[in-house]
């Protein structure tokens, strides 16, 4: 990490109705679960490379939405 962050995720999910459901999950769950944490990353990404002048303290945030 070299003094960065690190975020984790832990997903645990059961798909019901055995084969139909793993049919289910092949066709649609699978891709749309990839699709959620590739976007969920890039999002992050792009929040944690802000140029600092961007980025407000926590007192700042407070003052503007008060």
């Amino acid at each position: 990490m070299n003094g960065g962050s690190e975020i984790k995720d832990k997903v645990r999910y059961s798909i019901p109705m055995g084969y139909l459901g793993q049919l289910i999950h092949k066709i649609w769950i699978k891709k749309d679960l990839e699709n959620i944490f590739e976007y969920r990353k890039k999002v992050i990404e792009k929040l944690l490379t802000l140029e600092k002048s961007n980025i407000v303290s926590m007192d700042e945030y407070k003052g503007a939405t008060a």
